[in-house]
């Protein structure tokens, strides 16, 4: 059984988009990173996988990332500085052959319980149903915060704040996921956004209980764990924060050079 530390690993490493690829149908999950996650060297990972060449027939493919380019490109045939990726069934021939009985007994728990955490989450994408349960743990983790709110906090701040607390906490949480605010979005949010709103929730639920009300304070924690556990959420958000911003200097700049415009006409027909 996997403990709550031992999850998290998990499904960052599933839901990282250099961890996970989906090609032809199938999902396939770094060899390299799985190996990382057991306590295995990207070395002692592909000597395994040399040794047992024969046995991951329609199991592998070999993968790049070209510079400046975020898509992963698949090839036939593996070549030099190509990554490793197998199917859920790939990882179950690789800790085969792994020689667990060396291992201690924990450590062999993890590896079989992390490889059928892969082939049930590779299941439930398939059918949709893993979004599914995002999507209620999400709204169930947002009523547990909400009462955190009302019972810890409610209590003790500000009759001005209380008026805009539930307002500024959404904010804030969309903020740290997505770099912005709409209300309703949620609803258009991927598997993995609603992953991460799920654990930004509950981060603010916690300190909440443990009796941090500062909003500058949350603001900092949130920003810096979800940068820790959702590294490749956190930069596109920043992406889309920049070019957001970019857009606003566009639509400031037009608006100026409107009103000069504007300025210059009043005066050419006041003359």
């Amino acid at each position: 059984m996997l403990n709550e530390d031992e999850k998290l690993k998990l499904e960052s490493y599933a839901n990282n988009d250099k961890m996970r690829i989906e090609y032809e149908g199938k999902i396939y999950y770094s060899l390299e990173g799985f190996g990382e996650l057991c306590g295995y060297s990207k070395h002692d990972s592909y000597q395994v996988y040399s040794r047992n060449e024969i046995y991951f027939t329609n199991q592998v493919v070999f993968v790049k990332w070209k510079v400046n380019n975020p898509l992963a490109q698949v090839e036939p045939i593996r070549s030099h500085g190509s990554k490793i990726f197998l199917t859920e069934q790939g990882l179950y021939v690789f800790i085969s052959k792994l020689e667990l009985e060396r291992l201690d007994e924990r450590r062999q728990k993890f590896i079989i319980g992390a490889v059928n955490y892969m082939a049930e989450s590779a299941v439930m994408r398939r059918t949709g149903q893993l979004h599914d349960i995002e999507r209620r743990e999400q709204i169930q983790e947002d009523v547990m915060m909400r009462n955190e709110i009302h019972t810890h906090m409610i209590p003790v701040i500000s009759e001005n704040r209380k008026k805009w607390v539930y307002i500024h906490y959404a904010k804030l949480i969309h903020h740290t996921v997505f770099g912005y605010h709409i209300n309703g979005m949620r609803k258009d949010a991927t598997t993995k956004q609603l992953q991460g709103l799920k654990s930004v929730i509950s981060w603010l639920a916690v300190l909440i209980h443990q009796g941090e009300f500062e909003y500058n304070i949350h603001k900092t924690v949130l920003d810096e764990m979800f940068q820790e556990h959702y590294p490749d959420l956190y930069e596109a958000r920043e992406e889309r924060k920049r070019l957001i911003n970019e857009e606003k200097k566009h639509i400031e700049s037009e608006k100026r050079k409107a009103k000069q415009l504007l300025e210059q006409m009043e005066e050419y027909h006041g003359e």
